[in-house]
């Protein structure tokens, strides 16, 4: 269960992220879309 644990340290990430407003959501939809596919 590799990739689930990949999402879950992505979506820490993500949150962090978007707390500290450094990237847009644009930005982050296309990463995750890119870790997704």
């Amino acid at each position: 269960m590799q990739a689930d644990r990949n999402s879950k340290a992505i979506g820490i990430l993500v949150g962090h992220l978007r707390k500290k407003n450094l990237i847009i959501d644009e930005e982050i939809d296309e990463l995750l879309f890119q870790v997704t596919a």
